[in-house]
């Protein structure tokens, strides 16, 4: 009689191994969100099988492989009790169940034997099922040690700085500094190490500055503490005669600031705009200004430096009888800074004609 043989191909084994890494990821993945993860897992493992085979008719493996579902049951339970999630073991109970095979109970140490690749699909998986158990149990380690640590720390004292109110020093260079500390190892002002002898600290400040500020710190083996502190003391001949130079001197430098930037205004006119603003004054004295006629660039002009310019020129326009006269001129005027263009920021120093 022949008997065929319950053979499994290798592309089926590898779709078996592929569909496992992937139920494993998405158990994973989604492990903070079980409600999400596990549907998604039931719709996949439906997916995957061809014959869209109900999810019920994976029951009967329980009773053809008791100790290899129970076995599946226990670790599951193992991963679900350290993961803290229902869903996790419960859904890979059932993607184990259902990808290994549904052979009998009387051949299945005979496939094991004869099979090799039942025998590769079946260590594989579990493999793959101890390394999750592995990495399941690692991970809740650490998160633990890592919460009892933080607990630990959050539960330590905090070093505590005690001072009291320091008053004006008056003519005074030097202060005797005491304040007291509690639960510290370490003590340093201004990042040099002081000695606490039984929670008091004594440091001589020298007050080099009207002003002088101080960092304590303050360390325990988790925690610190630091406060800031200041000494006041009066101002010594000298530094106030310092101050008053320093005053005169950036005074004089905001002058010469000023005075520099006033010349570079002053010097920024053109001839040419010079010679318009000109045009300007002459037209005031005009009998007929509407009529004036000015010449392009007929014109001598003079920079005199600091703002003052002479132009020299002439213009032709109607005189009191109506006839077209030509009119030479010279004018000396100043800028004064600002827009050059506005007449209000020339002054008119003088004026000839003939």
């Amino acid at each position: 009689m022949n008997t065929k043989k319950n053979s499994i191909s290798a592309k089926t084994i590898w779709k078996y191994i592929g569909f496992y890494f992937l139920l494993c990821f998405v158990v994973g993945g989604l492990i903070a969100y079980p409600l999400v993860g596990g549907p998604l897992c039931l719709l996949l493992i439906w997916m995957w099988n061809k014959k869209r085979k109900k999810i019920g008719e994976m029951l009967p493996n329980i009773k053809v492989h008791p100790f290899r579902i129970t076995f599946t049951v226990l670790v599951s339970l193992i991963m679900f009790a350290k993961a803290n999630s229902v869903l996790l073991g419960v859904f890979i109970i059932l993607g184990l169940i259902w990808l290994y095979p549904n052979t009998e109970k009387k051949s299945l140490v005979h496939n094991l034997k004869t099979f090799k690749s039942h025998k590769v699909k079946t260590g594989i998986s579990t493999t793959l099922l101890l390394m999750g158990v592995v990495m399941t149990v690692g991970m809740h380690s650490s998160e633990k040690i890592i919460r009892e640590q933080k607990a630990f720390i959050e539960s330590y004292p905090t070093p505590v700085i005690q001072t009291e109110t320091i008053p004006h020093q008056g003519g005074d260079t030097e202060y005797s500094l005491t304040f007291t500390v509690k639960d510290t190892q370490t003590v340093a002002i201004n990042g040099n190490p002081v000695e606490a002898v039984e929670g008091t600290v004594n440091y001589t400040v020298y007050l080099k500055q009207p002003t002088t500020n101080l960092k304590i710190e303050a360390k325990n083996e988790h925690k610190q503490s630091t406060k800031d502190i200041s000494i006041q003391r009066n101002k010594t001949e000298s530094e106030l005669l310092a101050e008053e130079e320093e005053r005169k001197r950036q005074a004089e430098i905001a002058k010469q600031k000023a005075e520099a930037k006033r010349l570079a205004e002053l010097n920024s006119v053109s001839d040419s705009g010079a010679y318009i603003t000109a045009q300007s004054f002459v037209k005031a004295m005009l009998k007929s200004p509407k009529t004036a006629d000015f010449p392009f660039l007929d014109y001598s002009h003079r920079n005199l430096g600091d703002g003052k310019w002479i132009i020299q020129s002439y213009v032709d326009s109607q005189n009191g009888f109506g006839a077209m006269i030509r009119t030479q001129y010279q004018i000396e005027m100043q800028f004064n800074g600002g827009d050059w263009a506005e007449q209000r920021n020339w002054t008119l120093l003088d004026i000839t004609t003939q």
